[in-house]
């Protein structure tokens, strides 16, 4: 199931900025390099060639400062890093993509492991994440995997 929602001028008057509530705690953190050309590489391997991911001068056109990685790559590998640590072939994962990574970029996931043990709740083992700036004020995206 895939929802998807796009994002309009509104009418109404601004309000003042809402305040932004603090970040989750996380136990665990894992650096990744994003280099420049991390756009192309997925697109040769999943078939989309989006101008937006591709280079920084075709993203321009479309309105981003820059060319950003794709979502689906920041989904996956968020899940390589970790359904191993589930030890479960089967797994759910939920994703709330927040804002665009632009390359090149460094990002941090950080990501709580929950196991419980408890024999009438086998399957309630999972994992929440976010994946975010360096600095760590920006999310780019979070979520849960758990076994299933």
């Amino acid at each position: 199931v895939s929802t998807n929602l796009a994002r309009m001028r509104s009418t109404e008057a601004k309000g003042a900025k809402k305040e932004r509530p603090p970040l989750a705690s996380f136990a665990t953190v894992e650096r990744w390099t994003l280099h420049s050309n991390l756009g192309r590489r997925y697109a040769r391997v999943s078939g989309d060639s989006n101008p937006i991911h591709l280079y920084a001068l075709s993203a321009k056109l479309f309105g981003f400062k820059s060319h950003i990685a794709h979502g689906m790559w920041s989904k996956a590998r968020t899940a390589a890093a970790l359904q191993p640590l589930l030890h479960s072939d089967a797994c759910r994962l939920t994703t709330e993509f927040k804002l665009p990574v632009f390359l090149p970029s460094a990002v941090e996931l950080h990501y709580n492991l929950h196991e419980t043990l408890s024999s009438d709740q086998p399957n309630n083992a999972g994992i929440d994440f976010e994946l975010r700036s360096v600095r760590g004020e920006k999310v780019h995206m979070k979520g849960r995997i758990e076994k299933i």
